[in-house]
């Protein structure tokens, strides 16, 4: 048996590496289905947008410097850009080019809170498609508020890192910061 030891930026980077293959070949793929519904005098895809949130989207953030646990679980929102036409299929095929990569897409992501007046930045862009992040102090704030169980030695380092802004954010919202400083 073989153990293979990285650095915590190799495996991050791996990740990047990983989802931005997934994300170019899903829009290779509305390309080359949006040509042949255009073929078949059928409207094209909308520009799909895709939200990242949860651990990939602190993974994904290179201004993160905390101690981060890899994941095999992608939470991300896929709906259209122009609200107009289905991203259904967009959103299986991105499943199936998940699981490919031994990855999951979370089916549950109705359930993830985002705080109000959040912002995202752009991971990768075409004219088809659109990902981005979560930025990570609203990413950690909504972690403090839902998940402050699982996530509180994540949090006592995020809240040393960011210091105010993030605790002034996670009050705001009605959260208990002396929880993850106990």
């Amino acid at each position: 048996m073989h153990l293979l030891y990285c650095s915590e930026s190799v495996i991050l980077e791996g990740m990047k590496a990983e989802l931005l293959s997934v994300f170019k070949d899903l829009d290779t793929w509305i390309q080359t289905e949006n040509e042949q519904r255009c073929e078949n005098e059928e409207s094209p895809f909308p520009k799909a947008l895709v939200q990242i949130f949860g651990q990939c989207g602190l993974l994904l953030n290179s201004s993160v410097n905390l101690p981060l646990v890899g994941t095999r679980d992608l939470d991300a929102r896929v709906e259209s850009l122009s609200k107009v036409g289905s991203v259904w299929p967009i959103r299986k095929k991105l499943e199936r080019l998940l699981e490919f990569h031994d990855l999951d897409l979370e089916t549950d992501i109705h359930l993830i809170w985002i705080p109000e007046g959040s912002t995202f930045s752009v991971f990768f862009e075409t004219t088809r498609l659109c990902c981005e992040v979560l930025d990570p102090l609203f990413l950690l704030c909504s972690k403090a508020i839902k998940a402050k169980e699982k996530n509180k030695v994540l949090l006592r380092e995020a809240i040393q890192f960011y210091g105010d802004e993030l605790r002034n954010l996670i009050e705001k919202y009605g959260g208990d910061c002396g929880y993850f400083e106990e």
